[in-house]
């Protein structure tokens, strides 16, 4: 997880600083893989409910 995000403050006269959070390269590496990983389960999941539906949503003794 170190590395991912990287941090600053910013400097604010009219009020209190402020801290900038922004993606690191890491972070951005990390995130195109876990969005992926995260598409192949949702297709999964969608496989498996549309097979549910076919094969018993219409089976009213389940």
């Amino acid at each position: 997880m170190r590395g991912w995000v990287t941090s600053s403050w910013d400097k604010n006269e009219a009020g209190p600083d402020r801290r900038i959070y922004s993606i690191a390269q890491g972070g951005k590496e990390f995130l195109e893989i876990a969005v992926s990983s995260l598409v192949q389960t949702d297709k999964l999941i969608h496989r498996f409910l549309e097979g549910y539906q076919k094969n018993f949503q219409s089976n009213k003794s389940l």
